[in-house]
C-alpha cells in the first residue's frame, strides 16, 4: 500500500459493511389499539371476535371492521395459531390504521394448497402411458385425479415465459420438478438450418405476425424416442443465456435429424453461446423421483415419488393474491407465514405506509409482494425463498417531478428465487424514484439479485452470493441503457460467488450498454469478475475493494464508439431507445436541470463517448488489472487505484490501521462480511 490515504479508505470500506447495523423495523405491537379482534381456525362466523369468541376467518374479521363506528380509529386482527385455508383472495381497500399479526409467540399459516393424500395415489393402468414409460420407472409412478380436487389442468400455448399455471407439487416443503431431458443441465442446439423469426428485438419491436419458425439439428438421439403428438416443448436459453423462454415443438424429423419449433422465439435461435434447452413435460422422461407430469387431456397428474416420501402432498390452487391492500393507508402485517400460491402473494396498490413485517413465504409459482405506486410502503426482516418469479417488486414516484416513493426492503433474507422464470426474475426490482434496498441477504438464484431502473434508488449494505447460476453475460446488480440514471448509489454490498461460463462471464455489478450517472462506493466484491461498465458517462466509481478476481476487476469500455455504434440501433436518432428514453424525462425543466445538468448539454458533448466518469481509490487484491478504455481516462478522472498482492498483505494493513476492530478483520477468512440476518430455514 503505497498512501495512508488509501489505506483509510480501505478500512473505510471494510467497516462500512462490517459494522452495518440492520435498522429496526416497526414494532407493531406497541401500538396502542382502540379494539382488538381475534380469528382463529377454530373459530366462527357467528363470533364476537373476542379472544373467547374468535371469528373462523380474516375475512370475517375485516366484515366487523368494516361496521365499526369512526371513532374506532386504530384496530388490531390478532391470529391465533393454525393453519388458514385460502381459496380466494381477502381485499383491503380504503381500510386505514390497522394491524393483521400472529399473537405473540404462535406460528400462523396462509395457505393456498389442497393436500392429496396417499388413498388419492392411483397405479398408472392406462397401457398408452405405460407404453411411454421406461421400464425402470412404471412401478414406481402413481397418478392423481385433479378433477376430484376442483383443479383443471390447462394447455399451454405455443410459447411462454417461465410458467404457465399448471398444478404444481410439493412434497416436505420440496417443489417437484416437470420431467426432463437431460435430467441435469442442458442439451446442446446442433447447426442452425433456419434462425427463425424474432418475437421481438432489442428495440421493442412488436410481435412478428409471420410463421417464420426455426429449425435446427439434434446433436444427441434422444429425441427419436418422443411422441411428438403429445406437445412437446423445450425450456431453452435459444439465442442468449440471459434470456430463457418456453417454447413448442413443431415437428422432429428422425430422418434429417431436426427440430422444428412451433413458434418464433425471443431472438430467434442460437446467438452468441449457441443455444441450450431441455424438453420438459413428457411421459417417456419421467424417469427419476421427484418428477411429474401434467397430462391436460386426462386433467390427470403423473408422479414418481421416492420411496421414502410417499406421504402427503400439496397442490397450490390459489391463483389470486393472499392479500390484495389498495388505497390504504396505516397497515402493518406481521408474524404471518404464507405457503403455497399460483399469483402474487401479496400486492400492495397506491397505499401508505403499509408494512409486511417479520412475515415467512414460500412455494409461489410468481411473485412474493409486489408494490406499486403510494409511499412508504415497504417489506422488513422477512424471508422469501422458493418463488418461481420475483422476491419483491417496488416500483412508485414520478419521474417527471422526481418525487419519491420512499418504498423499501429492508433487513430480509431473498433465496431461491426464479425457479421457473429464470431471467430478470430478481430478490428485488426497484422502478421509478425514492426506492432502497438495503441490509438484505440475498442468495440462490439463476439470474440477478437486483435489478433498478429510475432515479434516486438506494442499494446498500446487502449480501448477494450464489446468483447468476444458470446465465452468463448477467450481473448481480443490474441496470441497463439508459442516460438518465442520475442519483442511484450503489454502497456498501458484498457480493460473492456467481456463475457463468469461460466465454461470457457475469459480474459483480454491471452498468450494461450507457448506462450513466450512478454512484458505485465502498462494495466489496469477491467474484471471478468485479464490474462492467459499459460505456456510460457521469459514473463514480469510489472505494472498491476487489479480491480474487482472476478475469477482470473494473472493465470500464467505450462501447458507444466502437461496436455498439456500428452494430446495434440504440443511439440512432431519433428512435434509437437511448434518445428515447432521454426524451421520455424533462431533463430541460425543473428540477432536473438543477439535478443533473449535465443532460442539458448532453447532444454537444459527444454522446456516445465514455465521458465525465470518476474510478478512483479503488483497490485490487489478488486480482487481474482494471481495463479501462483510453476514452475514460481522456475525458474523466481514473487515479489513486492500487493493487496489493495477497490477501493477507491486505488483512495485515487492515489489521494496522483499525486494531480496536481487529476481531472483525478475520472475516476476510470466513467470508462473512456484510449483514447475515437469516431468520429461518426450510
Amino acid at each position: 500500500m503505497k498512501n495512508i490515504f488509501t489505506v483509510a479508505l480501505v478500512a473505510t470500506a471494510l467497516s462500512g459493511v462490517i459494522a452495518a447495523e440492520a435498522r429496526k423495523g416497526p414494532d407493531s405491537s406497541l401500538i396502542k389499539a382502540d379494539y382488538t379482534l381475534y380469528v382463529s381456525p377454530d373459530g366462527k362466523t357467528s363470533a364476537n371476535g373476542s379472544k373467547a369468541s374468535p371469528f373462523g376467518s380474516l375475512q370475517d374479521a375485516l366484515v366487523k371492521v368494516g361496521k365499526l363506528g369512526e371513532d374506532k380509529k386504530t384496530g388490531r386482527i390478532i391470529l391465533r395459531a393454525g393453519t388458514y385455508n385460502f381459496e380466494r383472495s381477502i381485499s383491503l381497500n380504503k381500510v386505514s390504521n390497522l394491524q393483521i399479526m400472529a399473537c405473540p409467540g404462535e406460528e400462523v399459516y396462509f395457505s393456498g394448497g389442497v393436500k392429496v393424500t396417499s388413498e388419492n395415489l392411483k397405479p398408472v393402468s392406462d397401457p398408452q402411458v405405460l407404453k411411454r414409460l421406461s421400464e425402470s420407472s412404471r412401478d414406481k409412478v402413481v397418478s392423481i385425479d385433479l378433477s376430484k380436487f376442483g383443479i383443471t389442468a390447462k394447455s399451454w400455448k405455443k410459447r411462454f415465459r417461465g410458467y404457465a399455471g399448471w398444478p404444481e407439487v410439493f412434497v416436505g416443503g420440496k417443489p417437484f420438478q416437470l420431467s426432463r431431458w437431460p435430467n441435469n443441465g442442458y442439451a446442446k442446439v446442433g447447426q442452425v438450418l433456419d434462425m427463425g423469426g424474432m418475437v421481438s428485438s432489442r428495440t421493442g419491436d412488436k410481435e412478428l405476425e409471420n410463421d417464420n419458425v426455426g429449425t435446427f439439428k439434434y446433436v444427441e438421439n434422444r429425441p427419436e424416442v418422443w411422441d411428438d403428438s403429445e406437445g412437446i416443448y423445450l425450456n431453452a436459453y435459444f439465442a442468449e443465456k440471459w434470456f430463457d423462454e418456453i417454447v413448442r415443438v413443431r415437428k422432429i424429423d428422425t430422418e434429417n435429424k431436426t427440430i422444428t419449433m412451433d413458434s418464433n422465439t425471443q431472438y430467434g435461435l442460437k446467438g452468441m453461446t449457441g443455444g441450450f434447452y431441455y424438453a420438459i413435460n413428457l411421459i417417456e422422461e419421467l424417469d427419476q423421483p421427484s418428477e411429474y407430469v401434467v397430462d391436460y387431456k386426462c386433467n390427470k397428474l403423473f408422479i414418481y415419488l421416492p420411496a421414502s416420501e410417499r406421504k402427503e402432498l400439496i397442490i397450490p390452487t390459489l391463483s389470486a393474491p393472499f392479500i390484495k391492500i389498495e388505497n390504504s393507508k396505516n397497515i402493518v402485517i406481521k408474524g404471518i407465514s404464507f405457503d403455497y400460491g399460483k399469483a402474487t402473494f401479496v400486492d400492495i396498490q397506491n397505499s401508505t405506509e403499509v408494512v409486511l413485517d417479520d412475515c415467512l413465504m414460500r412455494f409461489g409459482a410468481s411473485h412474493a409482494i409486489s408494490i406499486s405506486g403510494g409511499r412508504k410502503c415497504g417489506v422488513n426482516a422477512c424471508e422469501l425463498s422458493m418463488f418461481g418469479g420475483s422476491g419483491v417488486l417496488i416500483a412508485g414516484g414520478d419521474r417527471k417531478t422526481l418525487k419519491t416513493a420512499d418504498h423499501y426492503v429492508r433487513n430480509s433474507t431473498i433465496h431461491h428465487f426464479g425457479r421457473l422464470n429464470k431471467t430478470y426474475n430478481p430478490a428485488v426490482r426497484c422502478t421509478g424514484v425514492g426506492l432502497t434496498a438495503e441490509h438484505n441477504h440475498i442468495h440462490d438464484a439463476p439470474h440477478a439479485a437486483i435489478l433498478f431502473r429510475g432515479n434516486d434508488i438506494h442499494i446498500m449494505y446487502n449480501r448477494i452470493e450464489r446468483v447468476c447460476l444458470d446465465t452468463s453475460d448477467a450481473g448481480a446488480i443490474y441496470c441497463g441503457r439508459d442516460w438518465t440514471y442520475g442519483g442511484n448509489l450503489i454502497h456498501g454490498n458484498y457480493i460473492k460467488d456467481l456463475g457463468g461460463s469461460k466465454k461470457l462471464h457475469n459480474q459483480a455489478i454491471y452498468m450494461d450498454d450507457m448506462s450513466s450517472g450512478v454512484t458505485i462506493t465502498n462494495n466489496i466484491s469477491e467474484t471471478e469478475t468485479g464490474f462492467l461498465l459499459g460505456g456510460g458517462r457521469n459514473l463514480t466509481v469510489k472505494g472498491n475493494l476487489f479480491i480474487n478476481a482472476y478475469n477482470r476487476s473494473i472493465r470500464f469500455d467505450s462501447r458507444g464508439t466502437g461496436w455498439a455504434l456500428k452494430k446495434r440501433p440504440w443511439l440512432k436518432k431519433p428512435n434509437g431507445i437511448m434518445w428515447k428514453r432521454l426524451a421520455a424525462v424533462p431533463y430541460k425543466e425543473e428540477p432536473w436541470k438543477s439535478r443533473f445538468p449535465y443532460l442539458l448539454t448532453l447532444k454537444q458533448d459527444a454522446p456516445n463517448e465514455p465521458r465525465h466518469n470518476v474510478v478512483v481509490d479503488n483497490v485490487l487484491v489478488n486480482s487481474r488489472k482494471w481495463q479501462i478504455d483510453d476514452n475514460v481516462t481522456k475525458h474523466g478522472t481514473v487515479q489513486n487505484n492500487e493493487v496489493i498482492k495477497t490477501k493477507e498483505d491486505l488483512i495485515e494493513i487492515v489489521n494496522g490501521v483499525v486494531k480496536s476492530k481487529s476481531d472483525k478483520t478475520k472475516h476476510l477468512d470466513g467470508m462473512k462480511i456484510g449483514p447475515d440476518i437469516k431468520r429461518r430455514t426450510l
